[in-house]
């Protein structure tokens, strides 16, 4: 995506291509989203708050091109004042899920999914994270049908969300 100025903003958005595992593209044109960097203070705008977008565009089969009008300026979201994990959506899911998790400081975290026994399973994420909203996209394809916990935890407070996967 170019970003020009307020608006518009031109966009290109290609198929997936189905023959690689890998998500490289979208699957259903009508689920395409988009996400903005502010070059200016070098971070992702992540929230446009109550904004909306029409998109005048074209589709020739495999690439979207068009531009996007918002209908106002794009806000910057707010910190959240709360650690806080989940939801998980879908859940129950079969493969795939979405984690949400808040951070309200800038820190290291650790995002661990334990079996219904509290067995380590595999750790997601082990990184320094901002402060903000976060979603993280999961694929447990290989594991079984079953309750599952997800722990988020950062140098003073660990939460908690139960996950199923129906098979």
């Amino acid at each position: 995506m170019v970003w020009t100025g307020e608006i518009p903003a031109g966009f290109a958005a290609w198929k997936d291509d189905e023959t690689t595992p890998a998500l490289d593209g979208y699957q259903n044109p009508r689920d395409i989203s988009f996400r903005f960097w502010d070059r200016s203070e070098n971070e992702e705008i992540r929230q446009f708050g109550t904004r909306t977008a029409s998109a005048n565009q074209q589709y020739d089969g495999s690439i979207w091109v068009g531009t996007l009008t918002f209908d106002g300026p794009i806000s910057r979201p707010e910190i959240p004042q709360v650690f806080k994990l989940g939801p998980i959506f879908p859940n129950p899911f079969n493969s795939t899920a979405i984690i949400h998790f808040d951070i309200p400081h800038s820190e290291n975290i650790c995002l661990r999914v334990h079996d219904n026994q509290g067995r380590h399973l595999t750790t997601l994420y082990q990184d320094f994270m901002e402060a903000g909203s976060h979603n993280l996209t999961i694929n447990l394809v290989n594991y079984p049908s079953g309750v599952y916990i997800v722990i988020l935890q950062s140098n003073t407070t660990i939460k908690t969300e139960k996950m199923e996967i129906l098979k």
